[in-house]
Parts: structure tokens; C-alpha cells; sequence
């Protein structure tokens, strides 16, 4: 009895399970008889469910299911032609031949999308430039790591009665000696620093006030920068025993060396201290601390020396005072996520040497083009809100190409009434028309990337980034030029068809659209006019980005300012007021001067 009650169970099971299966397969003909023609959907729908009825109730009723979406597709396309390549092909080559044959409603859609596409294509790659792409004599920026500390602090200016937490700030000369010193299984295969401060210098020309920095022996390996003559920094220049090295830029070996190809061995005085310069480094290179848009190669870092000078140099920050910034690059196929968690043991290191200042020191671990409290959805809005201009004029490119679209469609409203009466479906018909607003969409794509390619080449030596059209922009224009498309054709193409063929023939007979022709046409006209207005206005833009520069007021013109560092000169206080006084004096005694004023 028991043997055969466990037989009962299992043959009840089974047809359980097969019952199942019936049901999936049914459920797989069901939907897909919605891709069979309306006038066949039902017989269809019908031969396949008593086909799987028919059939032995296992996994064959599900793999017999499985083969219906085909049969779908095979019995819509041996009725209408369509979803073959050879229709799709034909609707390609015909939408071309359209926009041919009207090549002035084709220029126009061309030309609108094309503004449109180079504003917000443009705004994108250069801020796509500005966090990924590479800065001039950086290479390979996505392996670069900022490095920042967060600590207790309980030494603070900023506070009453206590310490504080600081979010995250560069590295002191005290931090960056223990963070430097890298586990043998880091994540970053180097660690290198920079610290900016103001410094005279004298070449062969006479002496200037610039901003200088003072590197750590990898900083160039580090940026994988190379020299655009002799050579760069190496660790074994940080040595005590090592000569006074210094590694200027392009710009001040145009300047102050006058170019001249014997400037490799030359000696400059930095802050009175003779140095030899060992090398030149690439054109528009400016260390970790690139200009800003617009500024001259003479607004950033020029020189460079190691960074063992920093501790004896006047004027210099204080042993634990934050100036350093920190940079490190990932070994191959590890990632800044794994570089944090190991950095926390260094910076445990100098919490431990330095429990006032840096107390439960952290580390903050950011990309290149990140600043340390930067986060990812502060990123997003700024970019959201630069590019909400650009997409402005975008939006009303789209404006324009699909009311040019509904008009270009009700003027072909007798001939799609025609295509529909021969037995030509809705979906053919939208599926043309949108072809032809894709083509006209590519076209845009590539004339826009054209002139952008141009306008890159022409304004790059005001930006700091190298400006360049990557995967990234490529896919933001081409998902744009989608989107245009689909909304631009789909909804004109849906209006004109929504009405049946007999009403739009009949229509047409009597002449009832001139009205709204003519007001299409009106609006053609204006919305082209508004076109070239807006073309005309992007060129008196480029052409005021040409011309831009850094000019001052006119009472500023008449002014002149002279400036000197009693710490450079090792001057005392006394001695530092009293020669400021008698430039003073000597300078109000000059005929041509009408007023002279004294500051700190």
C-alpha cells in the first residue's frame, strides 16, 4: 500500500509540472500573436494553442512554445515585407532620397541641430576635459590619486574654547615624510608632493616675482611628465649631499632664458640662491595646479626646486602647517578604493607623531580632477547647470526641426493616405519618417563634431586641458542626436497619421489644409530666421572668445606696482619699514607720479 501511494504522489506531481509547462507555453503564444497582423492574429493565435494541446504535456510543450516568437515574426513578414533587412534597407535609401531632393527643409534641420549639438556637445567635452581628460605634460590621469588628511585638530584659529574636526586638507612637510613611506604591497606604485610659494627670480633678464614650488624627487615620474628639454627631477636630487638643482617651464625659458639652447646648465637665483637648471619642462605645464581658463603661462607655477630646500627657505610655511599637495599613482590594476584603506595606516602614523595637530587622522583619497570635499552628486549639479544654457538652445533647435517635420509631413499627408490604402501600415509609415529624422540627425552629428574638432584646435591654447573628443562625448552626442530624433520624428509622424486614410484623401481633395499649410510654412520662415539669428549670434560669441583677454580699467592702467619680500632679503622689521619708506619717498619726488600709497 505504500508503494503504490508514493506512486500516486508522484505521478500526481507530474502532472503538476506538466500542467505548468502547458500553461508557460500558452502564456509565450499569447504574447507573441501581438506581432502577427491584426487580420491573422486570432487564426494564428488559435493553430498554436491546439498545436501545444496536441502536443506530449513535458519540457517538449515549452521548447514547441519557444519557437512561436519566430513564427510571429515569419508570418508578419511574408504578409507586409516588414521586419525584413531588404524593407529596412529600402526604407534607408528612400528617406536619403528624400532629404536629397529637399536639400533646403534638410540644411534647415541640419543647421538647427547642428548649433545646438556643437553649444551642449562642446560645454560637455570640456567638462568631461576638466575631470577626465589629461592636462598638458600629465599623462594617464585616471591613475592619479589626490591625497588629503581629515583630524582632530585641537590648535585652531577658527575656533572658541576647543578643536575641531577638519573635513580634509593638504599635507604639512611633518605628514608627507611618514605618508611617503609606502608598503612594499601598496595600491599606489609612487607618492609625490608640491607646495607652491611666491619667489623672486633672475635669469639673464632681471629679477621677477613668480610663483614657484618645491617637488619631491618623483613628482615628474609620478605625472609621468617628459621633459621638453634635458631632464627632470629624480629621487636622488633630494639627497643632502646633492647640487642645487632647479626645472623650469617652457614659458620661463622663453622669458628669462631667451630661449637660448645653452639654458640646461645656466645658472638662476631663486630668493638670492644660485640654482642649475637641469631641465625644461612640455609647453602649458604647470605642475599638479593648472591655470585657470584665460590666464597666460606666466600665471602659474615656473620653477620648480627638490623639496629639501623647503625647510631652510624664508618665508615658507611651518613644519605642520597644510600646503603640500599630495599626489599618488595607482600600480597597475589597483584601484583608489584599495588605496584608501591602506593610506590609513600611514596616516594612523602621523596622528600617533602628532596628537595635538593631527589626532584620528584619516585619509581622503579623491581623482585628480576632484577637490577633497568634492562629492559625486556636487559634481553632477555643476555640470547640470552649466549645460542647462547649451541644452536651452538645443531645445529650441528641436522646436524648430519638428515643427519643420510636421510641416514637411502634412505637405506628404495625401501621399502616406495613399501608402496606407495600398496596404501599407501605420508602423511602416512612422518608421520611414523617423529614418529620415535620424538621417538628418546623423548628418547633424557629423557636422557638429566637425566644427567642433575646429573650434577645439582654435581656442586650446586658452584652456589648460587638453580639449579632446573621447568615448564620452561621442556617446553624449550620439544618445542627444537619438533622443532628437525619436522626438523630433515620432510625434509629427504619429499627428499626421492618427486620422484614417479615407478622411486625409478626402481632406486633401477639397483643399481643406491650404490654411494650415500656409501657417506651416509662416512658421518655417520664422523658425529659420530664428535660426540664423541664433547662428549669427554663437559666431559674435566665438569671435568675443577670440579677442578675449585680460585687460584692466583705465585708472588702473595709470597705476604701477612694485612689490618686495622682506623674508627673501632676510630683512628685519625696522630695516624692511625704513626701505619701504624711502621708495615711498623717492618714488612721490618723481614729477610724472600723483599719489603713492604703502601696503602689506
Amino acid at each position: 500500500m505504500k508503494g503504490k501511494g508514493q506512486r500516486a504522489e508522484g505521478k500526481g506531481a507530474e502532472r503538476g509540472f506538466a500542467a505548468v509547462l502547458l500553461f508557460l507555453g500558452k502564456i509565450v503564444v499569447r504574447s507573441s500573436a501581438w506581432i502577427v497582423n491584426r487580420e491573422a492574429r486570432a487564426r494564428w493565435r488559435e493553430e498554436w494553442l491546439a498545436e501545444i494541446d496536441a502536443a506530449p504535456a513535458s519540457f517538449a510543450t515549452l521548447r514547441r512554445a519557444l519557437g512561436a516568437p519566430r513564427d510571429a515574426l515569419s508570418a508578419r513578414a511574408a504578409r507586409t515585407g516588414d521586419g525584413s533587412r531588404a524593407a529596412f534597407r529600402s526604407d534607408i535609401v528612400h528617406a536619403w532620397r528624400l532629404l536629397v531632393r529637399r536639400p533646403a527643409h534638410t540644411g534647415a534641420i541640419v543647421a538647427c541641430l547642428a548649433i545646438g549639438l556643437v553649444a551642449s556637445t562642446g560645454t560637455f567635452s570640456v567638462m568631461n576635459s576638466f575631470l577626465y581628460g589629461d592636462l598638458a605634460g600629465i599623462r594617464q590621469r585616471s591613475m592619479l590619486a589626490r591625497i588629503y588628511l581629515s583630524y582632530d585638530s585641537a590648535v585652531s584659529m577658527e575656533s572658541i574654547g576647543g578643536g575641531r574636526r577638519v573635513a580634509a586638507e593638504p599635507l604639512s612637510l611633518n605628514d608627507f615624510e611618514i605618508m611617503r613611506r609606502l608598503a612594499p604591497d601598496s595600491a599606489l606604485a609612487t607618492i609625490a608632493a608640491e607646495g607652491q610659494l611666491k619667489m623672486t627670480a633672475a635669469g639673464r633678464r632681471k629679477p621677477v616675482s613668480l610663483t614657484g614650488a618645491f617637488a619631491s624627487g618623483d613628482l615628474f615620474q609620478t605625472l609621468r611628465t617628459e621633459p621638453a628639454a634635458g631632464r627632470l627631477f629624480m629621487v636622488d636630487d633630494e639627497r643632502p649631499e646633492a647640487a642645487p638643482v632647479a626645472v623650469v617651464t617652457e614659458h620661463f625659458w622663453r622669458t628669462q632664458l631667451e630661449g637660448r639652447a645653452d639654458a640646461i646648465g645656466a645658472t638662476i637665483l631663486l630668493a638670492g640662491q644660485p640654482f642649475t637648471v637641469i631641465g625644461v619642462t612640455p609647453p602649458r605645464f604647470h605642475g599638479m595646479q593648472p591655470v585657470d581658463i584665460g590666464e597666460g603661462d606666466g600665471a602659474g607655477t615656473q620653477v620648480w626646486v627638490p623639496l629639501k630646500y623647503a625647510a631652510g627657505w624664508p618665508g615658507r610655511p611651518t613644519l605642520d602647517e597644510p600646503w603640500l599637495s599630495t599626489v599618488g599613482r595607482l600600480a597597475d590594476g589597483r584601484t583608489r578604493a584599495e588605496a584608501e584603506p591602506q593610506l590609513a595606516v600611514t596616516a594612523a602614523r602621523v596622528g600617533a607623531a602628532n596628537p595635538t595637530r593631527r589626532a584620528h587622522a584619516t585619509p581622503v583619497v579623491r581623482a585628480h580632477g576632484f577637490g577633497p570635499n568634492d562629492t559625486s552628486f556636487e559634481v553632477f549639479l555643476v555640470i547640470l547647470a552649466v549645460l542647462s544654457l547649451p541644452l536651452t538652445v538645443l531645445a529650441i533647435g528641436c522646436a524648430n526641426v519638428a515643427n519643420l517635420q510636421l510641416a514637411r509631413a502634412a505637405e506628404r499627408a495625401r501621399e502616406l493616405a495613399v501608402r496606407l490604402s495600398l496596404g501599407g501600415t501605420r508602423w511602416q509609415l512612422i518608421r520611414l519618417l523617423t529614418l529620415e529624422t535620424l538621417a538628418s540627425a546623423g548628418a547633424a552629428v557629423g557636422l557638429s563634431l566637425a566644427a567642433l574638432v575646429a573650434i577645439m584646435r582654435y581656442v586650446q591654447p586658452w584652456f589648460p586641458t587638453d580639449l579632446a573628443i573621447d568615448w564620452r562625448v561621442m556617446l553624449f552626442a550620439t544618445a542627444l542626436a537619438g533622443g532628437i530624433a525619436l522626438a523630433t520624428g515620432l510625434a509629427p509622424a504619429w499627428l499626421v497619421l492618427r486620422r484614417p486614410a479615407a478622411g486625409q484623401l478626402k481632406q486633401n481633395a477639397q483643399g481643406g489644409g491650404l490654411g494650415h499649410s500656409r501657417l506651416r510654412s509662416s512658421l518655417v520662415v520664422m523658425q529659420v530666421a530664428l535660426s540664423l539669428l541664433l547662428l549669427s549670434i554663437t559666431g559674435v560669441f566665438l569671435r568675443t572668445v577670440k579677442h578675449m583677454e585680460v585687460t584692466a580699467p583705465r585708472a588702473l592702467k595709470e597705476q604701477m606696482l612694485a612689490t618686495f619680500n622682506p623674508a627673501e632679503l632676510r630683512m628685519p622689521p625696522s630695516a624692511a619699514r625704513e626701505f619701504a619708506d624711502r621708495l615711498a619717498a623717492r618714488a612721490a619726488a618723481d614729477g610724472r607720479v600723483t599719489g603713492v600709497s604703502l601696503s602689506a
